[in-house]
């Protein structure tokens, strides 16, 4: 008898800690928004992360070298004229400055209207977005830092990773398709 209580007190304060930390673990829908706020669990390479809802998010507008094998890799590797392991060390310093920055800071999602019919994903799936770093300054978080690109959200200063990782030298811009920041972020790039 005292086994089954427990038991169903287990189950209850465990629905309870599901349902509060449901916001964190189902992922919203990011065709109704034009941003959202977010908390990254992970980062995969310069330009891709892992949300704490499990959303993988795509910087867009940005191309950061492959750190691992594909066979993307191999073609930015005969683009450059460079050997893969070369270029997958140009991906791992993409992926430590993002990491760096994004390490324990709220994000803001922000969405592009071009990308409204596909609900703002790529054929992979990935959420398209661009990533604003909110957080005091810091260390290197700093408004001193001429890697950062600063800007204003909603009245809080914030970094604006993906033209960062542009002007710092760690990306190049996705010239392939349509996006509204594309003009500035080839001005960025020159």
């Amino acid at each position: 008898m005292k086994n089954k209580f427990f038991s169903i007190i287990f189950i209850i304060a465990g629905l309870f800690l599901f349902l509060g930390m449901s916001k964190y673990l189902i992922p919203e829908k990011a065709d109704t928004k034009r941003s959202m706020n977010a908390f990254v669990r992970y980062v995969i390479d310069g330009d891709t992360i892992i949300l704490s809802n499990g959303e993988k998010v795509r910087f867009l507008g940005v191309d950061t070298p492959e750190s691992y094998e594909s066979e993307k890799l191999d073609r930015q590797a005969k683009e450059m004229r460079v050997s893969p392991g070369y270029v997958q060390e140009l991906g791992k310093k993409a992926k430590f400055f993002t990491e760096k920055y994004i390490d324990r800071r709220e994000i803001i999602l922000k969405f592009d209207k071009n990308n409204e019919k596909n609900n703002h994903r790529d054929k992979y799936g990935r959420l398209l977005a661009y990533v604003y770093i909110l957080g005091e300054e810091k260390g290197d978080f700093n408004k001193a830092n001429k890697d950062l690109v600063w800007v204003k959200i909603d009245g809080k200063d914030a970094v604006f990773l993906n033209a960062s990782l542009i002007k710092s030298g760690n990306a190049e811009v996705s010239r392939f398709f349509q996006y509204e920041k594309k003009e500035e972020f080839l001005a960025i790039e020159k």
